[in-house]
């Protein structure tokens, strides 16, 4: 396997792995983090990755 499928299937175990979090995070309800509510937190951090990724059609 090449080293890009290796990290393909590692984000995708990552992926799974956040989305249960976040489903916890939900059950758990609301929990201030430093002030702020955890989940909106990491949905903040989140977004903040998502401007890692290349923009469409580059």
């Amino acid at each position: 396997m090449t080293k890009q499928q290796n990290l393909h299937r590692a984000g995708l175990s990552a992926v799974a792995d956040l989305e249960r979090l976040i489903d916890r995070l939900k059950e758990a309800g609301p929990c201030p983090l430093d002030g702020r509510n955890a989940l909106m937190n990491l949905r903040q951090r989140i977004e903040g990755a998502l401007n890692r990724f290349p923009k469409e059609g580059r």
